[in-house]
This record gives C-alpha cells, sequence and structure tokens, in this order.
C-alpha cells in the first residue's frame, strides 16, 4: 500500500483566486458598456442583391430592385404574391 500523495504544490498558484474576497469588485469601476464608434454608410453600389434577413427566396439580382413592376405593369402586392422561381423567371423572361 503506498501512501497518500500530496497535490497542494499544483494548486499553490491559485490561492487568491479561491479566497471568497476575491470576487468582491469595486461598483465604482463599472463605468458602463462599451460603445463602438458607427461603421461606415453603406454603399448601395455594392451590393451582392441578397437581401438582409429575407428567407432563401429573397435574393434580387443587383440593380434590378423594381425591374418586374415597371416592365409588367404589376402592383407590388400582385408581385408578392407570385412565387419566388416564377417571378425570376418572369424577369429573366422580360430581360431577353
Amino acid at each position: 500500500m503506498s501512501a497518500a500523495q500530496d497535490y497542494s504544490q499544483l494548486f499553490a498558484g491559485f490561492g487568491p483566486y479561491l479566497r471568497p474576497s476575491a470576487g468582491m469588485r469595486d461598483p465604482r469601476s463599472n463605468r458602463g458598456p462599451v460603445l463602438f464608434p458607427p461603421g461606415p454608410a453603406p454603399n448601395g453600389a455594392d451590393t451582392s442583391g441578397v437581401i438582409v434577413g429575407a428567407s432563401g427566396y429573397g435574393f434580387v439580382p443587383p440593380n434590378q430592385g423594381d425591374f418586374a413592376r415597371r416592365k409588367t405593369g404589376l402592383s407590388d402586392d400582385r408581385l408578392q404574391n407570385i412565387e419566388a422561381s416564377s417571378r425570376l423567371r418572369l424577369i429573366n423572361e422580360l430581360a431577353d
């Protein structure tokens, strides 16, 4: 049978962190949230055509925003009711 081994030397450097008083902070040191400066203004010319927050059917070719409405004369409500794949096919047919 072997004698019990002492591993306390492995945890010697953690002593101050294990004391309950180490968790106390000065409430005056809280300076609030970190505020970052605003980012650059968005550039409408540099777009991939993807609408942020849209579902998988939200792709609009760049600079083609209301092409289908202008070419067909359909209202926005009517165009929204057309399925996305049909809408893309309609835009491609009108572009030819």
